[in-house]
């Protein structure tokens, strides 16, 4: 039965997945995205398309596939009220118990939905699954991702410095809406970060160790190299509220060490100018804040002291090569 048709009552079918995609002035690259939606092997779904007030072709473009295609349902916004409030809105007209994120510029590999809600059905206490991505475009080639450990076990832990996946490779139960009231925070903050610690405390989440999606990477992207370094006081804001969400705190000296140490997973160093400034303490200063850090959110019952030890390494690990590579530049910068 196409997922668009009625029973024999003439009540509409519920489809098994609700695909949400919020574009944006997203001319360039949204036939593609739509493209490689509408051809999942999977193709029970609906597709809520959001258009965030474009001021380009998008419209058109909505308007034409939703024409073309009766399991897209398009809502034009008549103001841009920006990604969160977008897919808030979708949440609430979402119809299937399981919600898929797309954005309006990748390329979904057709099994990804099916692959993401067979895990899903297979594992009842699994909230939320993403997935590997491939970069690619204009920067991929200078941006590589540095994810931290994929290991479900170390994921509470490993949050408190990452995210665990790119949103747009996202898909979960909607009852983290319905009934537990989740949505993506409005605030200054990286909103799908946010919503994964959030969703976190409703049960377990996994990243599958496939690469489901094609992640475009140009410069008008809010993960742009230029655009996340200068995006400074939003990621601090994340971490601080992810950390009391974990039940840790934290002074403004220590937030700064805990930005400064985190591993970015666009691959870029979050504060060159902390570790250069630092660089003769910052080790002994990370160890002493991750033994409290640690103790803290075990204590609070967020993660146990062996996942937390795990993860810390990996942090510490990552800092010595953060500091060679700042060396490195200042040397080069000398000479």
């Amino acid at each position: 039965m196409s997922p668009a048709a009625s029973d024999p009552d003439g009540a509409a079918a519920v489809p098994a997945v609700t695909v949400v995609m919020a574009a944006c002035n997203a001319q360039a690259y949204l036939a593609e995205a739509l493209d490689s939606v509408l051809g999942q092997t999977l193709d029970d779904f609906e597709l809520l398309l959001i258009d965030d007030a474009s001021i380009d072709g998008t419209p058109d473009i909505v308007a034409a596939y939703a024409r073309r295609d009766p399991r897209i349902r398009a809502i034009r916004l008549p103001h841009n009220a920006g990604v969160a409030n977008a897919r808030n809105l979708a949440l609430n007209m979402a119809r299937a118990p399981c919600v898929a994120i797309c954005d309006d510029d990748d390329v979904q590999h057709p099994e990804r939905l099916a692959a993401q809600l067979a895990s899903l059905r297979a594992h009842p206490d699994w909230v939320m699954v993403g997935a590997r991505v491939r970069p690619f475009g204009e920067i991929a080639p200078h941006a590589p991702l540095a994810w931290l450990p994929l290991d479900g076990v170390l994921a509470r832990p490993r949050i408190l410095f990452q995210a665990l996946f790119i949103d747009s490779a996202s898909m979960f139960r909607r009852d983290l809406a319905r009934i537990r009231g989740l949505r993506y925070p409005t605030a200054n903050v990286w909103e799908d970060w946010v919503f994964q610690a959030l969703a976190l405390q409703a049960g377990e989440i996994r990243v599958l160790p496939r690469i489901l999606i094609d992640y475009r990477r140009h410069s008008a992207q809010q993960t742009s190299p230029r655009r996340l370094l200068a995006a400074g006081q939003r990621t601090r804001a994340s971490m601080r509220r992810i950390l009391e969400i974990a039940g840790a705190t934290c002074g403004c000296a220590e937030l700064e060490l805990h930005h400064a140490i985190s591993p970015n997973p666009f691959g870029l160093v979050p504060d060159r100018a902390y570790l250069i400034d630092h660089r003769h303490d910052v080790v002994s200063r990370a160890t002493a804040w991750l033994e409290s850090l640690g103790r803290q959110v075990v204590r609070a019952g967020w993660t146990t002291d062996a996942a937390f030890e795990a993860v810390a390494a990996v942090i510490l690990r990552h800092l010595h090569g953060m500091l060679a590579q700042v060396r490195t530049e200042a040397e080069s910068r000398a000479t």
